[in-house]
């Protein structure tokens, strides 16, 4: 086993036993750092599952980073099957992170469905700071409304 894989299954195990808020935290950023299937399972995971709540936040934040297709489908998925609105705000900003016309087209099908005041402010913001044509035409819409 090389010595990559042993320590991001330290930083698994170590997670995975801890309880303490900023060790998660810590340990959250350090598994983010290791560009593997493994650690991207984990962080997805810890995304949908933990219990505490300010993790699965900063989880959501990390898998932002990874700039697929596919990681706009799980936050997606992620954003569909949550009520609380401060998960939804993360994983909306970190949809955002993608510039790529496929996150700015789920941008605006969540924002065409998304009732939440606050959230549909962020989303209009976002959607504000693209130059692609889908969100331009989107935002004229709005504001002829």
């Amino acid at each position: 086993m090389s010595k990559e894989k042993e320590m991001l299954d330290l930083c698994i195990q170590l997670y995975d036993s801890t309880t303490d808020s900023k060790h998660k935290e810590r340990l959250i950023l350090n598994i983010s750092q290791f560009k593997d299937k493994k650690a991207r399972d984990k962080l997805i995971d810890i995304a949908k599952n933990d219990k505490d709540l300010k993790a699965r936040e900063r989880a959501i934040l990390m898998l932002g980073e990874a700039t697929s297709d596919e990681m706009i489908d799980i936050l997606s998925d992620m954003y569909s099957k949550t009520d609380d609105s401060g998960l939804k705000g993360r994983i909306i900003l970190s949809i955002g992170q993608n510039k790529s016309d496929k996150a700015t087209l789920k941008l605006i099908e969540i924002a065409r469905k998304e009732e939440n005041v606050k959230l549909k402010k962020a989303l209009i913001f976002l959607l504000s700071q693209s130059k692609n044509e889908e969100a331009i035409k989107f935002l004229k819409e709005i504001l002829e409304k």
